[in-house]
């Protein structure tokens, strides 16, 4: 499920962790990055996984971020998951675009000056 949001940007976090194999070799060391957010005006938090890909130049602390942001349910966890999809200038931008992340818009911008 794809859903436009704002809320409260806390903190870009980049971080990786080491994979093994059974033996206890690293086979891969995975990056990733996660985003903290507060709904304005409470005191709930919530994190979002942020594409390694995904341009964050828009997201500043304690500012407002406007955003595409895709959640799942993780059958596993039984919870939902979400994930940081595209970010916006301003609520106008964000009620006026797609609902398509940052690579598959610029895909499509691609796509539009070939024809």
């Amino acid at each position: 499920m794809r859903a436009k949001l704002s809320a409260v940007c806390l903190g870009l976090e980049a971080k990786s962790f080491d994979k093994k194999d059974a033996s206890g070799k690293v086979v891969e060391v995975i990056d990733y990055r996660r985003a903290k957010f507060s709904t304005r005006g409470t005191t709930e938090t919530f994190v979002l996984s942020v594409p390694r890909d995904l341009d964050c130049s828009l997201l500043a602390d304690y500012q407002d971020a406007h955003m595409l942001v895709e959640f799942r349910f993780d059958e596993k966890y039984g919870t939902f998951k979400g994930r940081l999809l595209n970010l916006f200038s301003d609520a106008k931008a964000m009620a006026a675009a797609p609902l398509l992340s940052q690579s598959e818009a610029a895909e499509a911008a691609q796509s539009s000056h070939h024809a």
